[in-house]
């Protein structure tokens, strides 16, 4: 049997499907950027090539999604969706497109689960859902979304928890903040994770007038695998949304001097007082250490800057 694993080319998803693979599952990996494998995935993902069953397609294709649950019928033990886009500037310009791969694309991969009876259901959400409250942030807290990407995950997350009521599947919901680490360059990234990390290979002068009081909750990419594989092995869950993230609130300004420390230099980067963007800090993680066993390795955000300086250092992933 084998899980299925949405965006598993995203940088969340890449490491979900590692993991799951140095652990011995089966992995189906579905991604619309599969035919670019070689070029995309990290070293670490490649190393379990002749165990991942590569698929190619996009979840906003309702007939290609139930055609891969075709394909594997009888195979699919469970489904591990991240395949999303993120909230950024684009999502409010392009709601619809975004909003139907967010929304839709969950129908359509909870719909073809369904009609082939597969029961196991792992759904990535974020803490956007909580909106600009200040933190911590508990599941049990009521959601807030303040923009569309975070109003698109909390439609996820009832349409999952309500597939889950009404045919009898096994759901849960896991809340991904901030993520950050190996897989990604941070050169590449939205401009929060450019401020905090960009020292860590080479870039400098960066500069905003604002954000240095800005209070994130970042996670390593490791530890967001973690609990995203853990929640799907406690199906059926004793709760059904789990905040997955560090939980340690950090100033930004804190992480940029942090980083100069780390690399002994002057910081690379200014930023003005204030916050950049409109959310807050920490989410509570007490839920998913007690009932998943949930334990972050990088809580320290210092670690986690160590270990991703040196796989920065080590892989030419993602250079031009």
């Amino acid at each position: 049997m084998a899980v299925l694993v949405t965006g598993a080319l995203g940088h969340i998803g890449m490491w979900v499907a590692t993991k799951l693979l140095e652990e011995g599952e089966e992995v189906i990996a579905f991604d619309r950027d599969m035919p670019d494998f070689d070029r995309l995935a990290t070293d670490e993902l490649k190393a379990h090539a002749a165990k991942i069953s590569r698929e190619a397609g996009d979840v906003t294709d309702a007939g290609t999604v139930d055609a891969l649950f075709e394909k594997y019928a009888g195979r699919i033990d469970g489904v591990i969706h991240i395949a999303s886009i993120a909230g950024v500037p684009a999502f409010t310009q392009r709601p619809r497109h975004f909003l139907e791969l967010n929304i839709m694309g969950t129908v359509n991969v909870l719909e073809a689960a369904r009609t082939h009876d597969v029961k196991k259901f792992t759904f990535i959400s974020s803490g956007a859902v909580y909106g600009t409250r200040e933190g911590p942030m508990k599941e049990s807290d009521c959601p807030t979304p303040s923009d569309l990407y975070g109003a698109s995950k909390l439609a996820g997350e009832e349409l999952v928890l309500k597939y889950g009521d009404t045919y009898g599947m096994q759901t849960v919901c896991t809340r991904v903040y901030f993520v950050y680490g190996p897989g990604r360059r941070p050169e590449g990234m939205f401009p929060i994770y450019r401020w905090a990390f960009c020292p860590l290979d080479g870039v400098t002068g960066l500069s905003n007038d604002s954000g240095a009081d800005q209070l994130l909750d970042f996670t390593h990419v490791f530890d967001t695998a973690q609990g995203i594989v853990k929640a799907y092995r406690a199906l059926p869950t004793e709760s059904r949304i789990y905040n997955i993230t560090s939980g340690v609130a950090v100033r930004l300004g804190d992480v940029v001097d942090f980083v100069a420390d780390h690399l002994g230099t002057k910081p690379g980067v200014t930023l003005g007082p204030g916050k950049a963007v409109p959310r807050g800090a920490p989410l509570d993680t007490t839920r998913a250490k007690a009932e998943l066993g949930f334990d972050p390795a990088f809580a320290d955000i210092r670690d986690g800057i160590r270990q991703y300086h040196a796989w920065l250092q080590g892989s030419d992933y993602g250079k031009t």
